[in-house]
């Protein structure tokens, strides 16, 4: 019986041996994907945020699309597409478009392209084209394509600027929803597939956009409480422990006042509220900046079940811009 013992705990010994290490890959090396929204809601509308993503142990990927609306002093809509080659490795077959239906005009003369390497921009040909070594842009009525005719293999950014026409009249006081996929081919010769979002556009009764909701974020990792580098909108590495700093601005663009907003900000899967350095200077406790510099802190009682904070305000100005600073751990 003894022996029978012996032979049993050494049986478990060895299962033990081979299978642990196959637990704990299991367990912390599987890449966890933090992607959500801020919102805001008014008179019965939702104006949604990007979504700016936080991979947790999981490597960069090699290419990033970024959308962001830009409304020039005169009223001049454009939507940027930025590319970002992050790695000097070759990139292949790089895909998008878009179709804004009868929601926006394209006004082809009007957009461009600036190459990776170079910051001379390039415009429309015949209203039908943007054309160059590496890249063809296709316009068709309120369409338009973009692929890659040569492999990228240089680090760098490159612009893409669409110039819009809202149909305010048509779409007054309803949310555009921008999202693009977008699709390459890595250095390993692996097709990847991502989505990319830009801030919502709201159709105001005004002849210019409303509101926007955008999200950035950056990391401590050395734990003194402060961002690593400045806020941005591009996704992050982050590991269990890292405090993440959120930074939501709500902009509005109109002629008009907009009244009660319900501002939701999300804590987000993995991750839990901290209290940072337990000030209010954006770094601890959840708080709003208003446009005259007044900092109010928001009630703990505001977070509901831990999973969003949420921050009413009476009346946003035109042209007045609100922020909203919170962060989070991420945990298990």
């Amino acid at each position: 019986m003894r022996f029978i013992k012996i032979i049993n705990l050494y049986l478990k010994f060895i299962i033990c041996l081979f299978l642990y290490p196959l637990l704990y890959i299991q367990t912390f090396s599987t890449p966890y994907l933090i992607s959500s929204e801020a919102f805001i809601t008014t008179d019965n509308i939702i104006i949604k945020s990007n979504k700016p993503e936080i991979i947790i142990n999981f490597k960069m990927s090699n290419l990033i699309l970024k959308k962001y609306w830009k409304l020039l002093p005169n009223g001049d809509t454009y939507l940027y597409y930025e590319i970002k080659n992050l790695n000097p490795k070759i990139i292949n077959n790089l895909f998008f478009e878009n179709d804004f239906e009868d929601k926006f005009q394209i006004k082809t003369e009007n957009s461009f392209w600036n190459s990776f390497d170079s910051n001379e921009k390039k415009s429309v040909n015949n209203n039908e084209k943007i054309e160059d070594e590496q890249i063809e842009i296709t316009f068709n009525k309120n369409k338009f394509s973009f692929k890659t005719k040569e492999p990228l293999f240089k680090e760098g950014t490159a612009l893409l600027g669409i110039y819009l026409i809202p149909n305010y009249k048509v779409y007054s006081n309803e949310i555009y929803q921008s999202i693009t996929e977008y699709s390459y081919i890595n250095n390993e010769g692996k097709l990847i597939k991502k989505i990319s979002y830009a801030p919502n556009f709201y159709f105001s009764n005004s002849e210019k956009t409303g509101v926007e909701v955008i999200r950035y974020q950056s990391i401590d990792k050395n734990k003194d409480y402060k961002p690593d580098f400045p806020y941005q909108l591009e996704e992050l590495i982050a590991t269990i422990g890292d405090i993440v700093f959120y930074k939501v601005e709500i902009i509005n663009n109109s002629d008009e006042s907009i009244y009660n907003l319900t501002i939701t900000n999300p804590i987000g899967n993995y991750s839990k509220l901290s209290f940072g350095d337990k000030l209010l200077n954006g770094f601890g406790y959840p708080i709003a900046k208003l446009e005259d510099g007044q900092i109010i802190k928001i009630d703990p009682d505001s977070i509901s079940n831990k999973s969003n904070i949420e921050f009413f305000l009476k009346e946003l100005k035109s042209k007045e811009k609100i922020k909203i600073y919170y962060c989070v751990e991420i945990i298990k």
